[in-house]
C-alpha cells in the first residue's frame, strides 16, 4: 500500500502543479505578489497601498469572504472582499480610499473597491441594466 502512495505522489509531483498558497487575506495591503501568495494570488498594485487578489472566472474559485469580479467562462476576473453598507468603512480600508462598491453586471455582491475609474464604469454599466 505504501508504494502505491509513493506512485502517485511521485505522478502527481511529476506534472509541475504547484499548490496555490494564500499568505494573505483578499483585499489585505501588499507591496508585491509575494506577499499575497502563490498563483492564483498576486498583489493588484493600480490600488492605493496595493490590493491582494487572486484570478477567478466564478464565485467558487475565491476564498472564503470574497467574490469574483468581472470573471465569466470567456474572462478572468479578480476576487474582491465582500462587503455591505453598513460596514464598508470596516471591511473596505476606507482610511485608504476604498469604498462598498454596489453588486452590478459584474459581480453577485457588494465588494470593496477603490472609486476610481474602473469602478466608476462598473457602476454606470449596472445602473444601465436595471
Amino acid at each position: 500500500m505504501r508504494w502505491l502512495v509513493a506512485v502517485v505522489l511521485m505522478f502527481v509531483g511529476c506534472h509541475g502543479r504547484a499548490v496555490a498558497r494564500q499568505l494573505l487575506p483578499i483585499g489585505s495591503a501588499c507591496d508585491g505578489d509575494a506577499r499575497c501568495g502563490t498563483a492564483p494570488f498576486a498583489c493588484a498594485d493600480d490600488h492605493p497601498s496595493g490590493y491582494c487578489v487572486a484570478e477567478c472566472q466564478k464565485d467558487g474559485e475565491c476564498p472564503a469572504g470574497s467574490i469574483c469580479v468581472g470573471g465569466n467562462a470567456l474572462a478572468m476576473g479578480a476576487c474582491h472582499k465582500l462587503c455591505s453598507a453598513q460596514t464598508a468603512a470596516s471591511d473596505c480600508r476606507a482610511s485608504e480610499g476604498y469604498v462598498c462598491s454596489t453588486k452590478g453586471y459584474d459581480a453577485s455582491h457588494d465588494y470593496c473597491d477603490t472609486p476610481g475609474p474602473r469602478a466608476l464604469l462598473r457602476r454606470a454599466r449596472s445602473r444601465s441594466w436595471r
